[in-house]
């Protein structure tokens, strides 16, 4: 459903940049070949398409999902969580090449629509 609605966002316009990985470990499959993670995550920043070199709209949407039939049932965003929270989880700096005073400030905020 966020693959989905991410389209729409494209689809409206919106640039987006997306990172996305998985952490922890579940289980190990294929003769141990194959690490599955325990945990999913993405970091999408959604841009307006503008002239400007920074847009005034900038909006970020993280989520830590269980990577279990658990969520099935349930909608994305229930694992909203901060970029910070993605950051400490994982010890990756999403957003570094933006000046130090935007990137506190869109990787504090939690997603609402």
């Amino acid at each position: 459903e966020l693959e989905e609605y991410s389209r729409n966002l494209v689809a409206q316009g919106k640039e987006l940049y997306i990172v996305a990985g998985g952490s922890g470990t579940a289980e190990k499959i294929a003769q141990n070949k194959i690490i599955v993670p325990k945990y999913t995550w993405k970091v999408i920043l959604v841009l307006e398409r503008t002239n400007e070199e920074i847009p005034k709209t900038i909006q970020t949407i993280a989520i830590w999902i269980p990577n279990s039939e658990q969520v099935n049932n349930t909608d994305w965003r229930d694992y909203i969580v901060s970029v910070d929270e993605v950051e400490k989880k994982t010890g990756y700096n999403f957003f570094s090449v933006l000046p130090t005073g935007i990137q506190r400030k869109i990787e504090k905020v939690n997603y609402r629509n």
